[in-house]
């Protein structure tokens, strides 16, 4: 059985990575969440413009403390946390699927 997973996306202005990560990233998402800590540029309008994420925003301390604060935010035991500059690659969603 497989299991489901959460893609939590951690990001601050990153309106040229977010929508090629977010659509990575529904290659093996359940459930995806974007965490902002206060993006001043379009990536929010962005994330909506997609569509399928919950957008959950908090205060940057450190990237430990805000990708922490992200994880008891999923619903599923399984969390990919995936930095918007990177991306799940067809072989990558294979193997994890």
């Amino acid at each position: 059985m497989k299991q489901k997973l959460t893609v939590i996306i951690p990001c601050k202005n990153e309106r040229l990575n977010i929508r090629p990560c977010m659509l990575s990233a529904k290659r093996v998402a359940d459930e995806l969440i974007v965490a902002d800590s206060g993006s001043t540029d379009d990536t929010l309008d962005i994330i909506r413009d997609v569509g399928g994420a919950r957008l959950i925003e908090r205060e940057y301390i450190n990237s430990g403390n805000f990708k922490n604060g992200a994880i008891p935010q999923a619903t599923h035991e399984w969390v990919l946390i995936l930095d918007s500059d990177e991306r799940v690659t067809p072989e990558l969603a294979t193997e994890i699927n």
